[in-house]
């Protein structure tokens, strides 16, 4: 199910801060947001993904989103008993995937069912 407020939490959730330059470029993941039949999309969730991705920039860490809409296709198509689907995503800076797996623990997004797979970006 659609949350319509997801692309507006998203989006207020997106911003860059900085306490300095670093020496070295922190790295940067991405959570997956994925959303599946236990997932509770009752309610407005703007001021929970706002605050949370508030409380990463004053760490110092950068934190970009967005929204993925259900519409589109899947080469191949889903299994017929897939239920599950991407909804969303965060973009984050962390030290290394132990430290971006304590900010994927810290989503929202798992309070209400969801599930987040956090993986590495390159570059």
């Amino acid at each position: 199910m659609r949350i319509p407020s997801l692309a507006l939490a998203l989006a207020l959730a997106a911003g860059i801060a900085s306490a300095g330059a670093p020496a070295t470029p922190p790295a940067r993941f991405i959570l997956l947001l994925y959303e599946g039949p236990a997932f509770d999309s009752a309610g407005s969730r703007v001021a929970e993904y706002r605050d949370w991705a508030a409380s990463l920039r004053t760490e110092g860490r950068q934190v970009s989103g967005d929204e993925i809409l259900p519409e589109g296709t899947s080469l191949p198509p889903a299994e017929k008993g897939d239920r599950e689907r991407l909804a969303g995503f965060f973009i984050v800076t962390a030290a290394d995937l132990a430290d971006a797996t304590a900010v994927g623990r810290r989503c929202p997004h798992l309070h209400h069912g969801g599930r987040v797979v956090v993986r590495a970006l390159g570059g």
